[in-house]
């Protein structure tokens, strides 16, 4: 069996990717980063970015910023992900 040459891509940083055409485009929604690292768009924590994205008492029950949970159906676990621009557009606000 032959062995096939992979290029390892880090999840966790940010990058510019190209669809089959060759045009770049950015990511659109990003996943939390791990416990106790930052998020490589923006610089915050998990535990910030979860303030952010998850309703609580102190954000008045309503997020600041967008995010959605992908999972399978009959699933009760899946993955959240944050709308990148909705991240961006709060933390522009507070520029």
């Amino acid at each position: 069996m032959p062995f096939v040459e992979v290029d390892l891509v880090d999840c966790n940083s940010p990058q510019v990717v190209g669809d089959e055409s060759g045009t770049p485009f950015s990511a659109k929604f990003v996943r939390l980063p791990k416990s106790r690292e930052v998020c490589p768009y923006c610089g915050l924590s998990r535990s910030k970015l979860n303030q952010l994205i998850l309703p609580s008492d102190r954000n008045g029950q309503s997020p600041q910023v967008r995010s959605k949970v992908v999972c399978a159906p009959g699933k009760r676990r899946g993955v959240r992900l944050i709308d990148l621009q909705s991240l961006m557009d709060y933390l522009e606000k507070l520029a």
